[in-house]
C-alpha cells in the first residue's frame, strides 16, 4: 500500500501518546434476517473457527483527527499479530476526533456507527483524551474501564502469558456465507468450563479491515496527513442489538452446552472481501468480556 504523507504548517508539541470528543447522523441499516426463510440459499463460504484458550478483546478507541491514534493503531496491530491465538482487535471510531469533518474535505470519511458512540458514552473513552482502549471491558478501578497504551503490552503479556487463565467457556463457531444474497448465518456452541453465577450475553461485533482515508499523525512536533491510511478493524455494527441478547439467565452449570444461531445481511456498503466477525460472551451487569471467538475473512477459508 503506497502511503503519501504531507507536511502541514501547524507545530504541536507533545508526547506520544497525548490526549488528542459528536454529530448527528444517519447510520447505515443493517437488517437482520429470518433464517427460516428458505429463498436464502446458505451454501457459498463455509468457515469453523473454535477457541479452547482465553482470548483477550482488545478495543482501540480512535479518530483520524487523532495525531497520536496512529502510533496506537500500530501497537494493537503489533499485539494482535504478536498474540493471533489470544487477541480479538476492534477499532472504535468515537468521539470529536472521529467525526467527519463538513469544512474540510480531507476528513470527510464516516467510521462511526450508534454503536461506537453509544459505546464512548456508556464507558467515557474520548472524554478521557484519545488514543485509548479497554481490555475484556475490564474495571482496572472503580468505575474505570479505560486504558492508555502505555499499559496495553503490560496487560495483554499478563493475561496471555498467565498459565491459571483458562477460559470459563469454550466456543465452536460456524460461518456460513452466502456472497450471492450477502446473508451471513453465525451457528455458535458454548460449552461451559466453569460454573457461572449471573446472566451473561452474546454479542457479535462485525468489522471491515482495508477501509482507505486520511489520517491526522503528530510526529516530532509536525502535524502530517497521512493519504491512503488503511484503516482496519473497524467496527461496523454490533448484532442484534449494541448489547447483543440475553443468553444465560440465572446462571450456568459446568458441561452445559448451550447452542445459538443469527443471521443478518452485509449491506453493499460494506466490501464483504474485507469483513469480519467477532463473537463475544459477557457478564450483563459489569459488561466484563468472558471469551470471544472470530472469523478473520468470512469470505475467504
Amino acid at each position: 500500500m503506497k502511503t503519501k504523507i504531507f507536511l502541514l504548517t501547524a507545530f504541536i508539541g507533545g508526547l506520544f501518546f497525548i490526549s488528542c470528543d459528536k454529530i448527528d447522523q444517519p447510520y447505515p441499516q443493517v437488517n437482520v434476517v429470518d433464517t427460516s426463510n428458505t429463498n436464502v440459499n446458505f451454501n457459498d463460504t463455509v468457515l469453523v473457527s473454535n477457541n479452547n484458550v482465553k482470548r483477550i478483546l482488545l478495543e482501540d478507541y480512535t479518530g483520524h483527527e487523532c495525531g497520536n491514534c496512529p502510533q496506537a493503531a500500530e501497537l494493537a496491530e503489533q499485539l494482535y499479530t504478536s498474540y493471533p491465538n489470544h487477541i480479538s482487535l476492534l477499532a472504535v471510531h468515537a468521539g470529536h476526533f472521529a467525526e467527519p469533518d463538513a469544512f474540510n474535505p480531507l476528513f470527510a470519511l464516516d467510521l462511526t456507527t450508534e454503536d461506537g458512540d453509544l459505546y464512548d458514552n456508556e464507558f467515557g473513552n474520548s472524554a478521557k483524551g484519545n488514543p485509548n482502549g479497554m481490555i475484556n471491558r475490564t474495571q482496572y478501578a472503580v468505575g474505570n474501564y479505560v486504558v492508555k497504551p502505555a499499559q496495553w503490552t503490560t496487560i495483554i503479556d499478563s493475561l496471555a502469558g498467565s498459565s491459571s487463565n483458562s477460559p470459563s467457556i469454550s466456543f465452536d463457531l460456524t460461518s456460513i456465507y452466502n456472497t450471492e444474497s450477502r446473508v451471513i448465518r453465525l451457528l455458535s456452541t458454548l460449552t461451559i468450563n466453569k460454573d457461572l453465577p449471573t446472566n451473561y450475553n452474546l454479542i457479535s461485533f462485525f468489522y471491515e479491515s482495508g477501509i482507505l482515508g486520511n489520517h491526522k499523525k503528530y510526529d516530532g512536533g509536525q502535524t502530517l496527513i497521512l493519504e491512503n491510511y488503511e484503516f482496519n478493524h473497524v467496527l461496523r455494527k454490533a448484532i442484534p442489538t449494541s448489547w447483543g441478547k440475553d443468553l444465560i439467565t440465572g446462571g450456568a452449570s459446568i458441561n452445559e452446552v448451550i447452542e445459538d444461531e443469527i443471521a443478518f445481511t452485509i449491506p453493499e456498503t460494506w466490501s464483504d472481501d474485507n469483513v469480519g466477525v467477532i463473537l463475544c460472551l459477557f457478564e450483563r451487569t459489569t459488561k466484563e468480556v468472558l471469551q470471544t471467538v472470530e472469523v478473520k475473512h468470512i469470505k475467504k477459508p
